[in-house]
């Protein structure tokens, strides 16, 4: 890791624009290039006792890889929870305007049978007026 980060350090002083992304890449390169886990089971094959330094390394390597898995998952799940909150507020909005909506077709149902029965009751005055006198 001390190398992932002096090669970032080196990345700066040259100029470079050293993004979260670019560092993240660099650790993962070095992490993966580091070649630790190779090693350790080549050197170690059909021995009994394994360098501190080695056995150190390969922990601190466990280690970063744990911290990055967590660190991804926490993110993750920071994006999923807000995807869903922002689901449910949508869903929500849904159906407020689909009870709008239904109120709405209601009064202009309501509306269209006052309009007949006004329309109906007028030709009734009409018919009643145009009505001869008299038998």
């Amino acid at each position: 890791m001390e190398k992932a980060e002096k090669q970032n350090k080196g990345l700066e002083d040259q100029g470079v624009n050293v993004t979260p992304e670019l560092r993240e890449e660099v650790t993962h390169q070095f992490i993966s290039n580091s070649g630790i886990h190779a090693a350790l089971l080549i050197w170690c094959r059909n021995k009994k006792d394994v360098p501190v330094q080695y056995v150190n390394e390969f922990i601190k390597s466990m280690d970063r890889l744990q911290l990055e898995m967590a660190t991804q998952q926490h993110d993750v799940t920071e994006k999923l929870g807000q995807t869903i909150k922002d689901c449910e507020e949508k869903e929500s909005r849904c159906q407020q305007l689909q009870t709008e909506n239904s109120k709405l077709e209601m009064e202009v149902h309501r509306l269209k049978e006052e309009t007949e029965r006004l329309q109906q009751e007028e030709k009734e005055k009409t018919d009643i007026q145009n009505e001869p006198c008299g038998n």
